[in-house]
């Protein structure tokens, strides 16, 4: 008896030690997504460092920066980050094409990279030439409007 208490645990696990490619796809699409709204900010907080504006954040940029103090002191204040889909959500309102652009950019690393563990070395290296290739696309297609400020939303809605 003592025997059975300790496999059948062990058998009821294993059909959930590996995910579904479903499951997997799904948890790397969110990765990419939270991945892309993270640029923007990583955008802001380069700007923050340098103390210089160097990027417009879509058509309500004032809105954007004010929203984006009141976040940063909200979640301070409560000890947490700004994050998952608070942070995707928060962006795609301020920069929906720059979001849009980037997920569609992604798409096929998530149908070549989805067999990969979410967190594994495997997925960074499938995932590796992906963000090479999307630096090189925003460098490419990223445009400065007129006092030489990157406009995050002059990406191409279609990569």
């Amino acid at each position: 008896m003592k025997c059975w208490i300790l496999i059948i645990p062990l058998v009821a696990a294993l059909p959930g030690c590996k995910k579904t490619k479903a499951q997997n796809t799904a948890e790397l699409q969110t990765l990419i997504e939270d991945g892309c709204a993270q640029n923007p900010v990583n955008f802001i907080e380069q700007e923050q460092k340098s103390g210089q504006q160097l990027y417009v954040f879509g058509p309500d940029d004032a809105a954007f920066r004010q929203r984006w103090q009141d976040l940063q002191s909200s979640f301070r204040a409560g000890g947490r980050d700004l994050s998952g889909p608070d942070k995707t959500a928060f962006v795609s309102r301020y920069m929906p094409r720059f979001l849009q652009s980037c997920t569609q950019f992604f798409a096929g690393a998530v149908i070549q990279c989805n067999e990969f563990r979410v967190g594994s070395p495997e997925l960074q290296r499938c995932l590796e030439p992906h963000n090479t290739d999307f630096r090189r696309f925003l460098a490419q297609n990223l445009k400065a409007n007129e006092k030489g400020w990157v406009d995050l939303e002059s990406l191409p809605s279609e990569p």
